[in-house]
């Protein structure tokens, strides 16, 4: 019999690498239709008589993952026409649904248990694994804690990165409003007395001025409108007091003859 040798093929083919363009439009769309796909696909299954493969793997939130699946998928084909999307909001809602898996399990069981059941309770398997390592490792108080700190990170980063953020202001402008109109209701409201000015004396100095009389009233004709006759009838000329002056009088220079000195021989 004889020997079989054993030669290495240096010269095989590489194997394929797989490389996405993520600036063509078209790839991205596609790639997005194929997620919201498999989002409505994943969503409608769990109308199943029998337990779904998605229910025993992350229980409760099977159905708010489906749903993420399709948005995802809808944003990625609408482009920007969906809105104000940021990547920072796929890591949100990824940390929410993890903390709400884990919280599950962490709020329920005080002892982790190495019987996991893929019945979909506490979780799913995911939340079955990632809630019992942090109960036995730092218990369930603490736990949970982590748990809460970890759905809240996830829920601001959610809403701070998609179109949430403009009804999440309104609505936060809401509370101010009414957290300012109770507190302006509530608030106690210390009555202060009336203070009263009294009237002083004008002081009188060098420059003081006396107040003059006031001046004399004129007084104007009355006249009369007859309702009759509509004629617009001139007010008379104001009755004035007659002065006891007597008016200057013109002096006029003489004009008789005026004698002119002779004029004086020199000696």
């Amino acid at each position: 019999m004889a020997k079989s040798e054993i030669r290495m093929n240096r010269n095989r083919p590489p194997l394929i690498e797989f490389h996405i363009d993520w600036q063509d439009q078209f790839t991205v769309q596609l790639i997005g239709l194929v997620l919201a796909i498999t989002g409505a696909i994943l969503f409608f299954s769990l109308r199943s008589t029998d337990l779904p493969w998605l229910v025993g793997m992350i229980g409760w939130t099977a159905p708010l993952f489906a749903l993420s699946l399709l948005v995802v998928g809808g944003v990625m084909v609408l482009g920007d026409r969906a809105g104000y999307w940021s990547v920072e909001a796929l890591v949100g809602g990824e940390l929410l649904l993890l903390g709400l898996q884990a919280g599950a399990f962490a709020w329920y069981n005080p002892v982790f248990e190495w019987n996991m059941r893929a019945d979909g309770s506490n979780g799913g398997l995911v939340g079955w694994v990632v809630g019992g390592l942090l109960v036995a490792g730092f218990g369930q108080g603490l736990a949970s804690i982590m748990v809460g700190a970890l759905c809240g990170v996830g829920l601001y980063m959610l809403v701070r990165y998609t179109p949430l953020v403009y009804p999440a202001a309104h609505i936060l402008r809401f509370f101010q409003w009414l957290i300012a109109c109770w507190v302006t209701w509530t608030a106690p409201r210390q009555r202060q007395p009336q203070k009263t000015i009294k009237g002083t004396p004008l002081p009188r100095t060098r420059n003081f001025v006396a107040p003059k009389a006031a001046k004399p009233v004129v007084i104007y004709a009355d006249y009369e409108d007859d309702l009759d006759e509509d004629e617009y009838i001139p007010p008379s000329v104001p009755v004035r007091q007659r002065s006891t002056r007597q008016p200057a009088r013109l002096v006029t220079p003489a004009t008789g003859p005026v004698a002119v000195a002779a004029p004086v021989a020199p000696p």
